[in-house]
């Protein structure tokens, strides 16, 4: 064979072993980024060749299994860009080298030029609306009136206009933003555009009507200043006015406001990851994808996004995990992605008073939220949800699972939502959320500001649900089925829940079994009973399929609300054929006994010790020295008191009384 033959029969060769060489293989190029140290005429392909800046790797095309790496400790300002799709097996990913704190990607921009404005308020041009301030790090409050809590409605003058004995009559509060509750599930925004007296009149008519005694708060007006740390936008003047926490010049602060939309956009790109980044104080999204399958944000942190910390649109086949995200408006994680995973989150204060915002208009469904998903197939487990201002997990969608999520305090601003919610709008032949299964959830300290809030909450037309293991403490109510049907409620355990249970309005019978209801003696603020005993079941209009389950009251015996009167486990039993298997324990307790719940919110079996504390569990048997819970679950013991073991004394002294904390004691006559 000639060497010209040899040679093109080599490179055949090649073409083809490298046609069967995984993808992972063919392109696998880290490149390196400094804010610090870097050049953007540097090759970017090592840590002394980092580029710098984000408009170099936003022009940068990379390949499948490419690498985009941040340096520790560095910070950018600016909108990161994905231009790229990676492939299965090797993702295009965008992450961090080096030592220390994540990369930030910050949406905030620093403001400079301040100039006295009167008093202990300066000010300064802005050429974009302001949502978010932030002096040295920290978030300022918007202006507003009242400082805290609400304001209310006492005479509606039309659909824009209304009078308030509230406010004071001397201020002039045109171009101020309007904050109002119209529902108790809904905050919607206008903009004030006159003022007289103790009259508003609005830009436009809320969403749904203005009424008397509706709450509302007005924000971000330079008259509202009237407090250290407070701070307002004029947008006729692009001027932003600030009183600095020390009252000096903010000159001698660092003043950053949010001024870009996004930190990271990714729009119709597949086989991307994201991790190890810090992405804070962006004026909408921390992270906006759009049309993206296969997208992995894996170990980041998300801070005052104002809108939402992660936002997802038309994606699937998503893996969200390990991130902490804090101090969102509208949502935490808002996940409209099918066959995903979110998981082991940390979503921390989302709707908080102090962040009602500037912007006009509203989100129907009301902000505060901490995930929400919708699509079908998803998995939402291991996530940590804490001071939730509406709901705390959102879902649509089939067959999706709920899973090993800890919720303490939702609900916090709106009402008439729960810690674990769905809806199914008004078809209920639609299958909505069909095949989800709700279990091993903790959900803790779920009211609602207007006494109407619900630990899991089946709304309305849902179907063919199952709620199981899962362990509910101190809500208004627990378990609220409305309007729906064949939801399955099974092995839950409630406790020191104002109701327990209520079926309301039924379409098709659901199953309650096998459940352990407790009650205790705190009296509670339910909307239908202000300041009522507790109640276990409350059927309303509904039947159900009720049985083995564990009823425990030791304070009142008349639990059962049916139909509409309080009723005793006897008369339950006999009016409705129901719980025929299942028990009532209504003994009142001995003096100094009291109930406690344990629960294990970990990963990994939980010892709890007991100390010299006496308990007893629901069947009488005692527990002392150590209670060991697995994962997710709970229990309730009953304390009984302390062990105290009294010392050994001589023979010639002998015990007269003894207390927990003293021993009498005095000479045996029979000493010498």
């Amino acid at each position: 064979m000639k060497l010209n033959e040899i040679a093109y029969c080599s490179k055949r060769l090649l073409f083809v072993l490298l046609l069967f060489l995984p993808v992972a293989m063919l392109a696998q190029t880290a490149y390196y980024v400094s804010n610090s140290e870097g050049n953007d005429s540097n090759t970017g392909t090592s840590t002394t060749q980092a580029w710098k800046s984000l408009t170099k790797v936003n022009s940068f095309i990379p390949a499948p299994g490419d690498q985009i790496l941040f340096k520790r400790g560095d910070s950018w300002e600016g909108t990161l860009v994905v231009p790229a799709s990676g492939t299965s097996g090797s993702p295009i990913t965008y992450g961090a080298y080096g030592t220390g704190e994540k990369p930030k990607i910050y949406g905030s921009q620093e403001i400079t030029g301040w100039q006295l404005h009167s008093g202990n308020i300066y000010k300064a041009v802005v050429s974009s609306p302001v949502n978010q301030l932030f002096l040295d790090g920290e978030k300022m409050q918007v202006a507003r009136f009242p400082n805290s809590g609400y304001a209310t409605i006492d005479q509606v003058n039309s659909s824009t206009s209304f009078t308030s004995s509230d406010l004071p009559g001397g201020t002039n509060f045109t171009g101020a933003h309007l904050i109002i509750k119209t529902k108790s599930w809904f905050i919607d925004g206008k903009d004030v555009i006159s003022s007289s007296g103790q009259t508003i009149t609005l830009n436009a008519a809320p969403t749904y009507s203005l009424g008397v005694d509706k709450r509302f708060v007005l924000v971000n007006h330079r008259g509202l200043i009237d407090n250290s740390g407070e701070w307002s936008y004029d947008a006729s003047s692009q001027t932003v006015y600030i009183s600095t926490p020390s009252g000096n010049s903010p000159a001698t602060h660092q003043v950053m406001v949010s001024m870009l939309d996004n930190g990271i956009y990714i729009n119709n790109k597949n086989y991307i990851t994201l991790e190890d980044l810090n992405v804070l104080q962006q004026k909408v999204n921390g992270i906006l994808a759009n049309g993206s399958t296969t997208l992995t944000v894996h170990n980041c942190e998300i801070s005052y996004a104002h809108n939402r910390g992660i936002y997802v649109m038309n994606g699937s086949n998503g893996n969200y995990t390990n991130n902490i995200i804090k101090n969102s408006y509208y949502e935490g994680m808002h996940i409209a992605s099918s066959s995903s995973t979110i998981a082991d989150n940390q979503v921390i204060e989302v709707l908080s008073e102090s962040d009602f915002g500037i912007e006009t208009g509203n989100e129907k469904g009301g902000p505060g939220r901490g995930i929400a998903t919708k699509g079908a197939n998803n998995v939402v487990r291991y996530n940590r949800l804490i001071d939730m201002g509406y709901v705390g997990i959102s879902f649509t969608g089939q067959n999706s699972v709920i899973e090993y999520n800890y919720i303490n305090r939702a609900c916090l601003i709106l009402d008439d939502g729960g810690a674990i919610y769905t809806y199914n709008g008004h078809d209920y032949s639609q299958p909505g959320p069909a095949g989800t299964v709700v279990k091993s959830n903790i959900v803790l300290n779920v009211v609602g500001p207007s006494h109407k809030a619900y630990g899991i909450y089946m709304d309305n037309n849902t179907h063919d649900v199952t709620i199981e293991n899962n362990t509910i403490d101190k809500t208004n109510c627990a378990i609220y089925l409305h309007e729906n049907g064949k939801i399955l409620v099974k092995n839950n355990t409630v406790m020191d829940a104002t109701l327990g249970l209520l079926n309301q309005k039924e379409v098709e019978n659901s199953t309650i079994t096998g459940n352990l209801f407790y009650a205790t003696s705190r009296k509670g603020s339910f909307i239908w009973f202000q300041n009522a005993p507790q109640r276990i079941v409350y059927q309303d209009n509904a039947s159900g399929i009720w049985n083995n389950n564990t009823y425990v009251s030791p304070y009142k015996q008349d639990v059962f609300r049916f139909p509409g009167v309080d009723r005793t486990f006897d008369y339950w039993q006999s009016a409705t054929g129901q719980d025929l298997n299942s028990s009532f324990d209504g003994t009142v307790h001995a003096e100094g006994e009291i109930e406690e719940l344990f629960y294990n919110e970990t990963k990994q079996p939980k010892v709890f010790d007991l100390g010299k504390s006496v308990y007893r569990d629901l069947d009488g048997n005692p527990v002392v020295g150590e209670l060991t819970l697995d994962s997710f679950t709970s229990k309730i013991l009953i304390f009984a008191g302390k062990d105290t073991i009294a010392p050994s004394v001589p023979e010639n002294l002998e015990v007269v009384s003894s207390t927990d904390s003293t021993i009498s004691l005095r000479w045996s006559s029979s000493s010498d």
